[in-house]
């Protein structure tokens, strides 16, 4: 699996971007986050998948026996991806960042 190459200002807004999902963004960051989520469209679909398992990790539904195990890595991806390591479950997505 090759790994996307991220820029610095990408790494950054990917930082922002978990403070922002934590409610946690200081104002004066909110608009350079936003002209670069505008400018990357990479950075903005991780943020859009990255709320998406936060919502779906808060209001888990009735599952399975495997439930809690696909929650677990659910976690694990989404840490993975705050923190600039992760990829897609189907591994095609690079780092966050």
């Amino acid at each position: 699996m090759s790994r996307l190459r991220t820029s610095p200002a990408c790494r950054e807004a990917a930082r922002w971007a978990e403070a922002y999902l934590d409610g946690e963004l200081p104002p004066e960051h909110w608009t350079v986050l936003a002209d670069h989520l505008h400018r990357c469209v990479d950075c903005g679909m991780r943020l859009e998948l990255a709320a998406r398992i936060r919502a779906a990790l808060a209001h888990p539904r009735a599952g399975g026996a495997d439930a809690p195990d696909t929650l677990e890595r659910l976690r694990d991806f989404a840490h993975r991806l705050a923190d600039g390591s992760g990829s897609d479950p189907g591994g095609s997505a690079g780092p966050v960042g």
